[in-house]
């Protein structure tokens, strides 16, 4: 049950039987046993618009809270905010989802929702992605309808690259939002190292 192995100095070596579930590492001189690397998401976190407001914001500055509903905060560390834009906790592949919700009092109104993304710490803002709807779903008085965008940001630098969102409506529309559910706000998700 031994591996028999060259240590440091070329001399062979006896490496005894690990515990269960380890598996085989090195630290670029020997091999050892080490616990498994944990799998699945180390980062998962939500954010939404706490009060609605007409017409939406161009980009969202404010209104801005993490969801904390349902039993759910954030997976790791969650990123940060200041003024509608978003820092990001640790660099790696990161999946984002935008959701606009919308009503008005007609059925003629368009509403979008928009992720824009700066490398340069806000120097620069491009927009990433677009989606867009149209109000058409009537129930009472009122027409609602919605939008959603996402893209795969690759983060190497959490100092320059952050995003923003833009949530907008002509302005007799307005974006829906609520402090206890999640209406009009995204998911980010950490999906690998990058």
């Amino acid at each position: 049950g031994k591996i028999i192995y060259g240590d440091a100095s070329g001399d062979p070596a006896a490496l005894t039987v690990g515990s269960a579930n380890q598996v085989l590492t090195s630290d670029g001189t020997d091999v050892a046993w080490a616990a498994a690397a944990a799998g699945g998401l180390t980062e998962a976190d939500m954010w939404r618009i706490h009060s609605e407001t007409v017409g939406g914001n161009s980009p969202q500055t404010t209104n801005w809270e993490r969801a904390d509903t349902g039993g759910f905060g954030h997976l790791g560390t969650g990123l940060s905010e200041s003024s509608g834009v978003f820092t990001f906790p640790s660099t790696g592949y990161w999946y984002i989802q935008l959701t606009v919700m919308a009503r008005s009092g007609s059925d003629s109104s368009a509403i979008y929702g928009r992720i824009d993304y700066t490398s340069n710490n806000g120097g620069y803002w491009a927009t990433y992605a677009v989606g867009s709807g149209n109000i058409n779903y009537v129930s009472g008085t009122w027409w609602y309808g919605g939008a959603t965008c996402q893209h795969m940001f690759d983060i190497t630098d959490t100092s320059n690259q952050k995003v923003r969102f833009h949530l907008h409506g002509n302005d007799s529309v307005y974006i829906e939002a609520n402090s206890g559910q999640q209406v009009s706000g995204f998911v980010a998700l950490r999906l690998a190292d990058t």
